[in-house]
């Protein structure tokens, strides 16, 4: 079992939270990277409003895709998940361990995939529920632009803390999950 940690640390791909102050800038810089990425860049949304917004952006396309729509057609081989040469996520989920776990399986079927990317914005519901307003001021006493973006690993920390941390409050079963889940997806 210790060699299975070790393989995850050695060999998982690098995630890349791209932070902007407003949902605007966010989707904006969606947008033109899209046009700028091959069709092997899949763009990936956990919930329908993001996914709406995609195909609202850029149509029904072959590489836009809701998580959990892309996992099935990659378990029953309805896409070649060898040509997936990255994946662009628009939004985090609020559970760690649903999005660990989709991002593995993409993993476990292509290693080839060195970089995942989270598009993501302090209006994004993961922020607004840890203190994003907050963010959003020092954003602008540092004199961010709305569309100047930041990256930093402890941005990805601090966010997979928050997903931790609604994991346990959101104790329960499944229907109390069910429940926060439909509100979450209000605040996208």
């Amino acid at each position: 079992m210790f060699s299975w940690f070790n393989f995850w640390k050695k060999n998982a791909f690098t995630l890349h939270d791209k932070v902007w102050k407003s949902q605007v800038a966010k989707w904006g810089n969606i947008e033109n990277n899209y046009w700028q990425s091959s069709n092997n860049i899949y763009w990936v949304a956990f919930f329908p409003p993001a996914y709406q917004m995609l195909t609202q952006l850029f149509g029904e396309k072959q590489n836009i895709w809701l998580a959990s729509a892309l996992e099935t057609s990659l378990e029953t081989h309805k896409v070649d998940v060898q040509s997936i040469q990255g994946i662009c996520m628009v939004e985090h989920h609020p559970f760690f361990s649903v999005e660990d776990n989709f991002l593995k399986k993409i993993y476990a079927l292509n290693p080839k995939i060195s970089d995942v990317y989270f598009y993501v914005s302090l209006e994004d519901p993961i922020f607004k529920k840890f203190g994003g307003e907050r963010i959003i001021s020092i954003f602008e006493k540092m004199g961010f632009a709305e569309n100047e973006m930041i990256e930093h690993s402890l941005i990805q920390t601090s966010i997979q803390r928050a997903q931790k941390k609604l994991e346990i409050e959101v104790k329960g079963g499944e229907e109390e999950r069910k429940k926060f889940l439909v509100d979450w997806q209000k605040m996208i």
